[in-house]
Order: C-alpha cells, then sequence, then structure tokens
C-alpha cells in the first residue's frame, strides 16, 4: 500500500480492512528501516494502545475494570495478546460493551457517551476480524436495548449503519467481496470438521477447561480461573435468581468462542482465544463484583485470587525470563532479513522478487516487488485457480529476477514452471542451500565488490 497498490483488488487480503490500514499509517509515519524497527513500532503501537484503552476501562468500571487489567495483562502473553494482532486490539472494546450491558440488567441506562462509545467501537470490531462481526452486533443491539428512548436506540442504530456502509464505497467492493466473504467461506467449510460436542464446548469451554485443559503453565492458571468463574456463575445465578442473565453472559463467551482451542494451548496456537479469555474474565470480575456482599465468597475468592496471584507472577511467569533479544530477533527473523539483503544489494530499480507462497516479511526487507498482479502470493491463495492461474501468467510473460521457493527443507507443492526450472541458480548459505534464486541471465551483471558483499554474509552462488 506504500507503494500505491490497492487493497483487495492489488494487494490479497482475506480480512477486513482496518488492521491492514493502521500498519499502513504506521509505517507511513514511522519510516522503519527494516524490519526489526517494523516489528518494533508496531509492537510499540500495541503497547501504547494497551494502556490507553485499559486505563479507559478503569475510568469506566473502576475497581471491575482494575481487576480484569489485573490479571489480564500479565497473561495475555501466553495468547499473544502482546503482538500486533486484531484481537488483541478488539478486546478491549468489546470488554467495555460486556461491561455496559452488564450494568443495563441492572437497570443502569448507557449514557449518551456509553451510546455513543458503542456505535463507534462496534464499527470498528466490525472493520477489525470478521468472525467477531454476530458478536459484537449482539452485544451492541444489548446497549442500545437498555438505551434510555426510542430516540436514543433510533440516533444510535442509524449512526452505525451509516458507519458500516460508508467504507464499502471507499473499498473495491467485488474484490473486497471475494477476498473477504467468499474466500473465507469456501476455507472455512474446508476446514470444518464436524463434531457433535463442538457446539456443546463452546458454551461449557470454561466447564471444559477444568477437566481437559494441557498441562502448561497458562493452562494451570486457566484451570483456577474456570473454577472461580463456575463457583461465581453458580453462587450469582442462585442468590440473584437472574437466570437471563446467566445465559446471555453464556451465550456472548460462547459466540466469542467459534474459533476455540485446546484449553492451555499457548503461542501459535491459541491467539484465536485472546477475546474469549478477555471477554471471560470481564464476566468473572463483573460476577465477583456482585457477590461481594457475601462474606463467605470474599474469603473464598480472595483465597482463588491470592493463588492466582502466586501462580502469575511465580519464576514459571514470563516476568522472570531473561530475553537476548538481538538472538530472538535473527531466531524469529533472521532468514527474512539475510535472504532480503541478498536481494536488496543485486536488485536495481526495475527488478523484480517473487515469494512463492511464504515468508513474505522478505519483500519489506528487499524494498522491491513482484510483477504478480495481487502483489504476493501467500496465506489461501495457492487454493483457488483465479491466483493459480495469475502466478502462471507472469512466470510466462515476465519471470522474476529473484525467486524464493523450493528449498530442501520444505515439502513444496509450488514448483518453477518446468521451462523455467534450468534458467533459475540458487543461492548457498554456509554450505547448505537456501530458498532464494536468480535467473541466470542476471548473474553476468553482479560486479565483483557485490560478490564480495555476499561472501561477507554468508552467501555465494556455486559455480560462479
Amino acid at each position: 500500500m506504500l507503494k500505491d497498490k490497492i487493497l483487495f483488488s492489488e494487494v490479497f487480503y482475506n480480512h477486513q480492512p482496518f488492521m491492514a490500514y493502521i500498519s499502513y499509517f504506521i509505517q507511513l509515519v514511522t519510516d522503519p528501516a527494516g524490519i526489526y524497527q517494523l516489528v518494533q513500532y508496531h509492537r510499540l503501537f500495541t503497547y501504547a494502545l494497551s494502556f490507553v484503552l485499559g486505563s479507559f476501562l478503569i475510568l469506566r468500571f473502576g475497581y471491575i475494570g482494575f481487576g480484569f487489567l489485573l490479571f489480564y495483562e500479565p497473561t495475555k502473553y501466553y495468547l499473544f495478546g502482546d503482538r500486533f494482532l486484531a484481537e488483541g486490539i478488539i478486546v478491549y472494546l468489546l470488554v467495555y460493551l460486556l461491561g455496559i450491558v452488564f450494568m443495563g440488567f441492572f437497570k443502569q441506562k448507557p449514557s449518551r457517551g456509553d451510546l455513543f462509545l458503542s456505535v463507534v467501537f462496534t464499527w470498528i470490531v466490525v472493520y477489525m476480524r470478521e468472525p467477531y462481526i454476530p458478536l459484537v452486533i449482539i452485544l451492541f443491539g444489548t446497549v442500545v436495548f437498555f438505551a434510555p428512548s426510542w430516540r436514543h436506540r433510533l440516533v444510535s442504530s442509524g449512526a452505525l449503519i451509516f458507519l458500516s456502509v460508508l467504507p464499502l464505497f471507499f473499498l473495491p467492493f467485488s474484490d473486497y467481496w471475494f477476498n473477504v466473504v467468499y474466500i473465507n467461506q469456501v476455507v472455512s467449510l474446508g476446514e470444518q470438521s464436524f463434531s457433535l460436542f463442538s457446539p456443546l464446548i463452546i458454551f461449557i469451554y470454561p466447564l471444559y477447561s477444568l477437566f481437559f485443559s494441557q498441562i502448561t503453565f497458562f493452562g494451570s492458571i486457566l484451570v483456577w480461573l474456570s473454577l472461580l468463574f463456575v463457583i461465581a456463575l453458580f453462587l450469582f445465578s442462585y442468590t440473584s435468581k437472574r437466570y437471563g442473565l446467566v445465559f446471555y453472559l453464556i451465550f456472548i463467551l460462547g459466540l466469542s468462542n467459534l474459533r476455540y482451542t485446546e484449553p492451555g494451548l499457548m503461542f501459535y496456537q491459541s491467539f484465536h482465544m485472546l477475546v474469549w479469555y478477555g471477554l471471560f474474565l470481564m464476566a468473572l470480575f463483573l460476577l465477583v463484583s456482585q457477590l461481594l456482599r457475601y462474606k463467605t465468597f470474599v474469603r473464598f475468592s480472595l483465597l482463588f485470587l491470592c493463588i492466582l496471584g502466586i501462580g502469575i507472577f511465580s519464576p514459571q511467569s514470563f516476568f522472570w525470563e531473561t530475553h537476548n533479544k538481538q538472538e530472538d530477533f535473527v531466531t524469529n527473523f533472521g532468514q527474512y532479513v539475510s535472504s532480503g539483503e541478498v536481494v536488496r544489494m543485486l536488485a536495481d530499480n526495475e527488478s523484480t522478487l517473487f515469494l512463492d507462497g511464504f515468508d513474505d516479511l522478505i519483500y519489506y526487507q528487499s524494498g522491491i516487488l513482484s510483477d504478480y498482479k495481487y502483489t504476493w502470493f501467500t496465506s489461501v491463495m495457492p487454493a483457488f485457480d483465479v491466483y493459480m492461474e495469475e502466478r502462471d501468467q507472469m512466470f510466462a510473460t515476465s519471470p522474476p529476477d529473484f525467486y524464493y521457493g523450493e528449498c530442501g527443507y520444505r515439502d513444496d507443492s509450488l514448483r518453477l514452471p518446468s521451462h523455467l526450472t534450468d534458467s533459475y541458480t540458487r543461492f548457498y548459505f554456509a554450505d547448505k542451500p537456501t530458498c532464494l534464486h536468480i535467473f541466470k541471465e542476471h548473474i553476468p551483471e553482479i560486479s565483483d565488490e557485490q560478490f564480495t558483499s555476499l561472501q561477507n554474509i554468508g552467501f555465494y552462488l556455486q559455480d560462479v
């Protein structure tokens, strides 16, 4: 997008657009000088936004918001809540909406400010991540239901409809629909594994966690939290007789958990659980706030919270882990940086690069793109004929100067067309073949100084 490419029509993207635009503005303002700064600035943005939204939750909900943050912030790391992910941003907005809804059940009408923020937050969630649209619409509808008058309801609903329709006029609608709606529908149907128990599990997930949580550090925390939640939900139901609110909370938590993973899984395996986990914690503290008048429960909950506090701040917590940032960066991003640097050193203004289905950050490090119609070829694109045909067309009419694919350590389903197999030669690093290739016709254009620069970072071409 910084190179004047249009999202959806010229850049494949099968998610709602706001995260792409947020990243665009971060890069536009900060102008990162490589992948390290690119990652750093996105992380800093995430931290700053978490601080602002967290502070707002404390101001709005007092000790309930503080309790939520006290447990969410130290543990979200295990669900990648510290990364630049839509789930890690919208969770705060959804937690706010749940808090307003909960108060509505106790006849605390949302203020004009609450209604305004509910409209804005709902709109943001809708255009941030598509699986949570049903969840946020139901939360918003409930907030509007508790509004002081029909006038407030009509104005709030009308404002949301207007905001939701407005971006569609600025997007290439047919490409947007194909990327976000059609492709995700096909992919979700293809990946769906039917189980009679799946619909039940998402609605009883805290109970399910008690018995089937993985044995991990986060899993042990989740078990204790789930036990407290189940007890609090039962006592609240028994003492308040507000069965409608109880079922509503169960339903909302289920809707937030449509892409559930096994409880206790961490990091890459579990970031889809961020929204559920945030709403689960907020629901827990909302329930606890209503049970504080019962001394027995106060003692019981304080005991649990102390146990959890000890667990969260135990020596196993990431707080006490020591990391070498440079080493971590090289481990996670070194391959992107090194391959991108090779291309950058050898490329000119007219050079092209094609990454065949993975390691997309190399585009950023190298500073050049491909002649491929949709800019990059990644994610689920190989499963769709329209993208494969464009890939074949690119190789037929303008084969890239640099090609990244056919790795010795990968079981590649994508390969160079047979007529181009002998037209590329592979780069080596430390006597091992890499994924990076160069079009042989360009090798004579490489100067001695460039060959020396390659050797200085450990790369070379055999028989050259």
